[in-house]
């Protein structure tokens, strides 16, 4: 079976999904994690799993990974290490996405919605 790591980059999201129990938490909102782990720390961070057997890098978990900033270097550097990288996003940024398409080996979006208007007719 593969090692599977998971993280989380940020902890801020475009939408306010009333199921989801990290709703509270939008980008904008001061409990928003702003103060990620520079691209540097997230290397030393993958390169050591990456030693200890984790082969595919789940990018997910709370909030919107494209929001932080070093979202595309840690995807290149996962990438240059030799991960398969999936990532769970709701791609309102998609540049970022692009960027880093030719790295992915799943990526899955979340179609979802910034307001409860919006949520009910994607949802019906």
């Amino acid at each position: 079976m593969e090692k599977r790591l998971l993280i989380s980059l940020y902890d801020g999201c475009q939408y306010h999904c009333t199921f989801c129990m990290y709703g509270y938490v939008k980008e904008n909102h001061p409990l928003a994690n702003k103060d990620s782990m520079s691209a540097e720390q997230w290397y030393a961070v993958l390169s050591k799993a990456h030693r200890h057997g984790f082969r595919v890098l789940e990018i997910g978990g709370r909030g919107e990974p494209t929001l932080n900033p070093v979202f595309t270097r840690v995807v290149t550097l996962a990438h240059q290490l030799g991960y398969r990288v999936e990532l769970l996003s709701n791609a309102l940024q998609d540049k970022p996405i692009i960027e880093i398409l030719p790295y992915l080996s799943k990526l899955t979006i979340n179609l979802n919605a910034i307001d409860a208007q919006a949520m009910q007719a994607i949802h019906q």
